[in-house]
């Protein structure tokens, strides 16, 4: 055998080698249930079956679970995460696009349904509790991408702005809309009012939407009373570094600078708040072990509230004759529900995302006086789960 021979077969045999122990490895061990980078579910191992094989999807199932179970994954996705930025010096990767500055920003385009059909799910909505003599406020958080737009390159197009103009302008008169974005744009100039690594807002901008939406329930409601100023809460952050949802789909490599989580408390004397889900009232503003937790990629953002849990509750036994207000909502909410709560006697937040809930149903059977749309316009306009007001229960 020549030596060129000799050399290609050793390499063939290198490589098979190479395949067979990964491959090896990867079914001795044991399979994890969720990846904490992608914040998601992984493949299990499917069910084998001499039918399922010959005629059903076995192989694809397989493929799919070799994929995310392989082993060392979360190194393979990190090391490529470097091989991208300092190799390849690629600016947007899985669509997420790398300011100067470090933000990271996702260009919002899909849209699965019309502003002006979603639009008109609330106006509807609001026709049929308005016979209940229930009034309905809808919120418009402006989404991280569109308060930043402006940071992004030209050749990269983002709707954001553009849908939310539509959806505000199809709203009939009945719906109180309050279009948040022009609650916090005198602000964007000032630190900590949206993560980096993240697409959400920090409690700062959620302090200024919860101004503006208190103070725009008070011309109808004086009971509501007055937004509580924001010095009479301290604002420090969290010790643990915290990678978002978008730096989960970059890579670590691509984190300029990592966020810290704020957590927000009153200086002022109160009574307990009870807090309830999942069937347990013990719950607090804050979930510890979310700020806690030593892993890399912890879902930190879970620390507001627990995260987008279907139904959370909050009783305030500082208002006793207060207001009962229906939260419908997405995880923008989370950060704003403990400057809310001291407004009303009773809170109830819906997540319609992972609810069968009647909401005309909740509202009767719990005497609810005020409906508030907690919503960013990407989970409005694509999510239509949010504007499922019907359900079975």
């Amino acid at each position: 055998m020549k030596k060129h021979q000799f050399s290609d077969v050793m390499m063939i045999v290198f490589f098979l080698l190479l395949i067979f122990l990964f491959g090896a490895g990867t079914l001795a061990t044991p399979d994890k249930e969720k990846s904490t980078v992608e914040n998601r579910e992984l493949e299990q191992r499917p069910d084998l079956s001499l039918n399922r094989m010959i005629f059903g999807d076995y192989f694809q199932k397989f493929n799919d679970y070799f994929s995310d179970q392989f082993m060392l994954r979360n190194k393979w996705i990190q090391a490529n995460s470097k091989i991208e930025k300092n190799v390849l010096k690629k600016r947007v990767v899985n669509n997420i696009y790398v300011s100067k500055d470090g933000y990271l920003i996702e260009p919002i385009n899909k849209q699965k349904t019309s502003p002006k059909k979603a639009a008109g799910a609330v106006n509807s909505f609001t026709r049929q509790l308005n016979k209940q003599n229930v009034d309905v406020y809808f919120g418009l958080v402006p989404h991280k991408t569109i308060m930043m737009q402006d940071k992004l390159p030209k050749y990269l197009k983002s709707r954001g702005s553009k849908m939310s103009d539509k959806v505000m302008q199809n709203f009939s008169d009945r719906v109180h809309a309050m279009d948040l974005r022009s609650a916090i744009k005198g602000y964007m100039d000032e630190q900590d009012m949206y993560f980096y690594t993240d697409h959400h807002w920090k409690p700062k901008a959620a302090y200024y939407a919860y101004r503006s939406v208190i103070n725009t329930m008070a011309k109808k409601h004086p009971d509501v009373g007055k937004p509580i100023p924001k010095d009479q809460y301290t604002w420090k952050d969290s010790k643990k570094r915290s990678f978002g949802t978008y730096a989960r789909k970059t890579g670590k490599a691509y984190v300029k600078k990592a966020d810290r989580i704020p957590v927000v408390k009153p200086k002022f004397e109160e009574k307990p708040y009870t807090i309830c889900s999942k069937g347990s009232c013990d719950k607090k503003f804050y979930v510890k072990k979310y700020l806690k937790s030593d892993k890399v990629f912890a879902p930190r953002y879970k620390a507001y509230l627990g995260g987008s849990l279907p139904k959370v509750t909050v009783d305030n036994p500082n208002k006793p004759d207060g207001r009962k207000l229906l939260i419908l909502k997405d995880s923008y909410a989370h950060p704003m529900v403990q400057f809310l709560a001291r407004n009303f006697k009773e809170i109830h937040m819906l997540d319609q995302r992972h609810n069968d809930i009647n909401v005309y149903k909740y509202v009767k059977k719990h005497d609810i006086d005020d409906v508030l749309f907690i919503h960013n316009v990407n989970t409005f306009i694509n999510k239509k789960s949010v504007r499922d007001f019907k359900g079975k229960k």
